[in-house]
């Protein structure tokens, strides 16, 4: 599979993961920490420390361009499909 997610906090790209396994792993946000859950079918936020739980409640993404946010600890996960520039413009707006 050649699907990732990356993870990033504050804006700082702290890792990148796959798709394809089977896993839990923490992120240490701004504000405190969550859990991650990743399999084949995609990763969702199953933990989170913050008060208003979008993340947690956002499910699991697993298409290239969704993304999870945890406002209060400044986590952004993006689902990217490594076989596609990051750099290509898909739409122009005027």
């Amino acid at each position: 599979i050649n699907i990732t997610a990356e993870v990033r906090v504050a804006g700082k790209l702290i890792e990148t993961r796959s798709l394809d396994d089977f896993t839990e792993f923490e992120i240490n946000g701004t504000a405190g920490k969550l859990t991650a859950d990743i399999t084949p079918d995609g990763i969702a936020v199953i933990f989170a420390d913050c008060p208003s739980q979008d993340c947690v409640h956002t499910g699991r993404i697993h298409s290239p361009g969704e993304v999870i946010v945890c406002l209060p600890n400044q986590v952004l996960i993006r689902i990217f499909d490594n076989n596609i520039s990051r750099t290509e413009v898909d739409a122009v707006a005027k």
